[in-house]
């Protein structure tokens, strides 16, 4: 892009002494006619001397660049708060004429809709352990979408220099849900190791009470994970305590399915699978860091 010419890059205060100073200018050769020669005559030296040195003065504050250059400095040094503050709407209505903001919040509201879609998807699924793959894959499509909202969001915050509404936790908090999240990780594997050798004891079929129970348990934890995940994209729009309190609901549900599968299967005098007792303590664990994480605690940004 081709730099514009010194005359634009002028200020209007440049302008102002460039004229001034033409006119003085104009002034020492006016001297030199009619009857101001007469006095312009009487002390030649100091008249004219004083008006061309005044004249310099003019040029020079008009071409000067340290008024610019002083500005910069005081923009990177921050030695200004008040001029930071009034760059920073200023650069907030550029963004706002050139309807940034209203794009940013049709991105944000198409990719809320593909969640909300890829959700339904995902809990219709996760009912059927034999859909396990189909549901990692949904879950991964959903993390992708956490993510690009998480994105949106801060480039908001960053546009409107700290001044939009986001939400994170605090550091010690992030290391409980990372926990929470191996935790519920472990869950759903061993989950899955349970499946195997009960499908062998008791054909599946969703009119059988056990596999009824284990469905819920199953679907519950894949909903935890599924929640958990999501809140680890570390960045939100709005407090996101409505989604903590719903993913230790989940946990606390497949918990309380988890005991009446092992009494249904107590019952019919079979074997529990060791991995559903595993399955069991993951959960109890997850659940216990999640009750560590603070939900008075979430600091808001900007």
């Amino acid at each position: 892009m081709k730099s514009p010419g010194w005359f634009r890059r002028m200020t209007r205060a440049q302008l102002g002494w460039a004229l001034f100073g033409l006119i003085v200018l104009g002034g020492v050769i006016a001297l030199g006619s009619g009857d101001i020669y007469k006095i312009y005559k009487a002390d030649e030296s100091f008249v004219a001397g004083s008006m061309l040195a005044f004249t310099g003065f003019c040029f020079g504050r008009a071409f000067s660049r340290r008024g610019i250059d002083d500005a910069r400095a005081m923009v990177h040094q921050g030695e200004r708060s008040e001029l930071a503050e009034e760059l920073a709407e200023e650069f907030a209505r550029r963004l706002n004429a050139r309807q940034a903001f209203p794009e940013l919040r049709e991105a944000r509201l198409h990719i809320a809709a593909e969640v909300r879609k890829a959700t339904e998807n995902y809990d219709a699924l996760a009912k059927d352990p034999r859909s396990y793959e189909q549901v990692t894959e949904i879950r991964n499509r959903l993390i992708n979408l956490d993510r690009s909202l998480a994105a949106l969001v801060r480039l908001e915050l960053a546009m409107t220099s700290g001044a939009g509404s986001s939400y994170v936790f605090d550091p010690g908090d992030v290391s409980h849900l990372e926990a929470a999240q191996r935790d519920t990780r472990e869950a759903v594997q061993r989950g899955l190791d349970a499946f195997v050798p009960l499908s062998e004891l008791v054909p599946y079929t969703t009119a059988d009470a056990l596999w009824g129970a284990f469905s819920v348990l199953w679907s519950d934890t894949l909903k935890a994970l599924r929640d958990v995940e999501s809140l680890m994209v570390g960045c939100f729009a709005h407090p996101p305590l409505g989604a903590l309190v719903t993913v230790r609901g989940y946990l606390s549900a497949a918990l309380a399915r988890s005991e009446e599968l092992q009494m249904i299967i107590k019952e019919r005098q079979l074997q529990i699978p060791p991995a559903l007792q595993t399955m069991n303590t993951d959960l109890a664990n997850a659940l216990h860091r999640l009750q560590d994480v603070g939900l008075g605690r979430l600091p808001a940004g900007g």
